[in-house]
């Protein structure tokens, strides 16, 4: 087991599974490490397991999701509809994160949510940027 799977361990054990375990890979791993990490990670019951990979490649996401048991979630780099749902249709992702500063404001992130919804996956928004774009996400 890895240091990070077992900090990760005694994270779970020290708050109980009613806190929301997210976890945020940042694109680091190639899809046999992504795979590798989600089994050791699966009985830490993690609400996400988040952007494996560099998000260049839909077919290997898609791949990596058919091989893991946790939600995947994807898609903050993400800046249209359309590449939205190239990996709906690849059945890519469990939750969608939508970047409202990315994909084009209000009616950007309306568009990808209505994607995600029309799919039954979940929406995450993705605020990194200031409190201005907390709030706008909030709405």
């Amino acid at each position: 087991m890895s240091n990070g799977v077992e900090r990760l361990s005694r994270i779970r054990e020290a708050v109980g599974l009613d806190v929301d375990l997210c976890i945020e890979n940042h694109r680091r791993l190639n899809p046999a490490e992504a795979i590798a990490l989600a089994s050791q990670l699966e009985p830490l019951f993690p609400m996400f397991y988040e952007d494996p990979l560099i998000p260049d490649n839909f077919d290997s996401m898609a791949w990596v999701a058919q091989k893991i048991r946790i939600p995947l979630a994807t898609g903050e780099r993400i800046h249209t509809p359309q590449a939205s749902q190239m990996l709906v249709k690849r059945q890519a992702l469990d939750y969608l994160r939508v970047s409202i500063c990315v994909c084009g404001g209000f009616p950007g992130a309306t568009k990808l949510e209505a994607i995600a919804e029309a799919h039954h996956l979940g929406i995450l928004t993705h605020t990194p940027i200031s409190p201005v774009e907390n709030a706008a996400a909030i709405q």
